[in-house]
């Protein structure tokens, strides 16, 4: 049976997958990202924030998505900027608005950490989280203006 990952179901449709194993990454592994998914949000105390899907991964094969909220506040400027510059979509140093319109589908390298989180079952468990973005390695192509 040939089916691929966006195959709708419907009520009656057969199933058989298995949940897949979760694994976390060590600390500072160097992935590879490609955003899958933006959208506009806002915090509970009504802040507007960049809600990212990245699908990441590692040089050996092992593939992980991460959730990363981009909160639109100064103080979290500098990691705005900093994934702006990893995806090519801004010049390190300079002053630019942000190209919310070219997020998706956008690629980077980025280093991940560790974040350790309480469930709701009360257990403290880990997860990975992207600790920094990446500035792109230069290039042949240093000469094409994608801006």
């Amino acid at each position: 049976m040939n089916t691929s990952d966006n195959e709708r179901l419907d009520w009656n449709s057969e199933t058989s997958q298995e949940a897949k194993e979760f694994t976390v990454l060590p600390e500072n592994t160097v992935v590879d990202f490609t955003v899958v998914g933006f959208e506009r949000a806002t915090t509970a105390k009504g802040d507007n924030m960049a809600k990212l899907t990245l699908r990441c991964r590692t040089s050996d094969g092992l593939e992980a998505t991460l959730r990363e909220n981009l909160v639109l506040l100064r103080r979290c400027e500098w990691k705005i900027n900093q994934f702006f510059t990893c995806v090519g979509l801004r010049r390190h140093g300079e002053r630019s608005v942000p190209k919310w319109d070219k997020v998706n589908g956008s690629r980077g390298k980025a280093r991940l950490g560790i974040e350790k989180w309480e469930g709701r079952d009360g257990k403290m468990y880990d997860g990975n989280v992207i600790k920094d973005y990446l500035e792109p390695e230069a290039s042949d192509n240093d000469d094409e203006d994608i801006f």
